[in-house]
């Protein structure tokens, strides 16, 4: 989708992957432009997802609200 040149921005963007480092890329956010980011995660994880590195990605993105 990056590399087909074509715009496309969206509203509401569901993280995959709960957050996790690969999962949002810069790149990719910067791309769709979302105004809103939902994670589905569990408190707590052993995980620690969401990853802190795709939290300051959506932040750096513009997002206005994570879910």
């Amino acid at each position: 989708m990056l590399t087909s040149g074509r715009v496309l921005t969206v509203d509401v963007y569901k993280a995959g992957h709960h957050g996790s480092k690969t999962s949002s890329s810069a790149k990719f956010l910067k791309a769709v432009r979302p105004e809103f980011v939902v994670i589905s995660v569990g408190a707590d994880n052993k995980y620690q997802h969401p990853n802190i590195e795709t939290l300051q990605h959506i932040h750096q993105a513009g997002v206005k609200k994570i879910y």
